[in-house]
């Protein structure tokens, strides 16, 4: 229930938040392939500015809807501490720069999406976006 102006404009900002992914992942990318596991992946070249060919991976949501993230072999431990300073830099992260998934990262990063309506397992790239951690495609 919505009791104040605030509220309102909190609620109002999560609903663009889910309908502007849809609309990119539907504009942008294909549906994953089913392919009988729990999580269906597959791997979408996304053009660079320099002319460089970079994939990413879909996983199901818990409501069904398909989001890019970032493929296993892509989190690297750079990639992994690159996350954790990010985090600690926003006061989310208080443990160690280890470049390895640990509770508290895997907490962080959860908490980050879960904020923005992702509900993933793995780093989503809006997430890495949001972050700095992955350049933003631009047609």
């Amino acid at each position: 229930m919505i009791r104040s102006k605030r509220d309102c404009i909190v609620q109002f900002k999560k609903i663009m938040i889910r309908f502007s992914m849809v609309l990119c992942i539907a504009a942008c990318e294909p549906l994953p392939v089913t392919t009988g596991t729990d999580q269906p992946q597959t791997s979408v070249p996304s053009p660079t500015s320099q002319n460089q060919q970079r994939s990413y991976c879909h996983e199901t949501d818990t409501y069904g809807r398909p989001i890019a993230i970032v493929c296993p072999p892509d989190q690297t431990p750079e990639f992994i501490a690159s996350l954790q300073r990010a985090f600690a830099a926003r006061r989310l992260y208080s443990g160690d720069i280890s470049g390895t998934w640990t509770p508290a990262t895997v907490r962080s990063m959860r908490d980050f999406q879960s904020a923005r309506a992702i509900t993933t397992q793995s780093p989503s790239v809006a997430m890495a976006q949001e972050l700095g951690l992955l350049p933003i495609d631009r047609p």
